[in-house]
């Protein structure tokens, strides 16, 4: 890449990324102005996030994701966000009044010196091998399995098209091509500023970031952020995660940063409402939870059932005959920001998601045939 590339690359990532920033500043006060801290952070990033897979996504359903599509797509979906939240505010009254009285639940946990020095070490211990694998992958290319035979050629196949609607096959099998892609997008966005994969072995140290401050936020309405922040740090140190996330396109510590993120949003919305239980204590930030909900769905299989029984925990903790709208307000987290590769299975193939063929009485959808090997939980077992 040469120096022209990058400075038109950096300049269109201001112009795309400036206003994603404003928008989601715009969205979290009226959402959640009782928020401060990590889960600030958090619901920040959930948002940010949301709004240029929103952006990609339309661009990409017009045939626009190219470098200067990409950049005119998110510059004006964080306007949109920026213009809708006093208005947002404004409707939800509950979100900003009251709220700032109950904020002090929310008020930063005090740590010891020793307890502060613990963290630093043990965040240190687990941050340098996900930095080396990444300093590696810019000093030898991305070479883990997953990145190359479908994570970055969706991502670049995207790009190369300027669209999200076709189907992508990289093997003789559909082994991945009905697989959602809302990480790949992300990927997608650096591709398309950059024409290079420049940002890529850097995307998963963000959402490794995410995840460690989504841990902290757990706990620290029970005065336990770093306890909490250990329970992270031991999973992202497992040698499967060390291996395979950092410098690279897999998803799976996507998927981990959004459920912790969704519960993390949870139990500070839950904390900062008070002690009394009923359907508006959770208020307008559960929208946030479903949103980082949704992006889960949006990007692994796996996060169906997640994402659904988290939801059904919102609905379940709710006061009975008012469960319709935190239902709704779940499901529409759910589709908005997840329904998209969904809804494109269904019109290619018959099946939101063919890998499962559904044969249930009158109900039955089609299954392309694979022909590679695959196994069931207890043969793994």
């Amino acid at each position: 890449m040469g120096f022209g590339q990058y400075l038109i690359g950096v300049v269109l990532s201001a112009v795309a990324l400036v206003p994603i920033l404003a928008g989601e500043r715009a969205l979290r006060r009226a959402l959640a102005p009782a928020f401060s801290g990590a889960v600030a952070w958090v619901a920040g990033a959930v948002l940010a996030v949301a709004l240029a897979v929103l952006a990609l996504e339309l661009v990409g359903i017009l045939g626009l994701l190219h470098r200067f599509g990409a950049a005119a797509g998110c510059a004006l979906i964080g306007l949109a966000a920026w213009r809708a939240g006093p208005a947002l505010a404004a409707r939800l009254p509950g979100a900003a009044g009251g709220a700032c009285a109950a904020a002090q639940a929310g008020t930063p946990e005090q740590v010891g010196r020793l307890e502060g020095w613990v963290v630093l070490v043990a965040v240190g211990i687990v941050t340098a091998p996900w930095l080396a694998w990444t300093l590696f992958a810019y000093a030898h290319g991305m070479e883990t399995v997953d990145t190359l035979w479908y994570h970055l050629p969706f991502a670049a196949r995207f790009t190369q098209l300027g669209s999200i609607v076709h189907l992508q096959y990289f093997d003789a099998d559909p082994v991945t091509v009905f697989y959602p892609a809302d990480s790949e997008l992300l990927h997608g966005l650096g591709l398309a500023l950059f024409h290079s994969d420049f940002l890529s072995p850097l995307v998963n140290l963000g959402w490794g970031a995410l995840a460690l401050a989504a841990g902290w936020a757990i706990g620290r309405p029970f005065g336990r952020g770093a306890l909490s922040l250990f329970g992270v740090l031991v999973v992202l140190a497992t040698p499967g995660l060390v291996d395979s996330q950092p410098g690279g396109g897999y998803n799976d510590v996507v998927c981990i940063a959004l459920l912790l993120a969704a519960a993390a949003i949870l139990i500070n919305a839950r904390a900062v409402a008070g002690p009394e239980p009923g359907p508006a204590q959770l208020g307008p930030a559960s929208a946030l939870a479903a949103v980082a909900a949704g992006l889960a769905l949006g990007t692994k299989f796996t996060m169906i059932v997640p994402a659904v029984l988290l939801g059904v925990g919102v609905v379940a903790v709710s006061a009975r005959g008012q469960r319709i709208r935190p239902a709704a307000v779940w499901l529409g987290g759910l589709l908005l920001l997840g329904g998209y590769w969904y809804l494109r299975n269904w019109v290619s193939a018959g099946n939101p998601v063919p890998s499962v063929a559904i044969d249930l009485g009158p109900l039955s959808l089609p299954a392309p045939h694979v022909a590679t090997a695959t196994f069931t939980v207890s043969q793994y077992v």
